[in-house]
């Protein structure tokens, strides 16, 4: 059973964050996907 999860994510100061953080949820074991947008802070 698939399921979604949104997480809000504050203190990031620049693209390449949300790049490492989408870099460590995607590496997560259980996660099959991240996407995070810098912009809205969330995940």
């Amino acid at each position: 059973m698939k399921r979604t999860t949104t997480l809000d994510l504050t203190g990031m100061y620049c693209a390449a964050c949300a790049g490492r953080i989408e870099k460590v949820l995607g590496a997560t074991p259980g996660v099959e996907s991240a996407y995070v947008n810098f912009a809205t802070e969330r995940a």
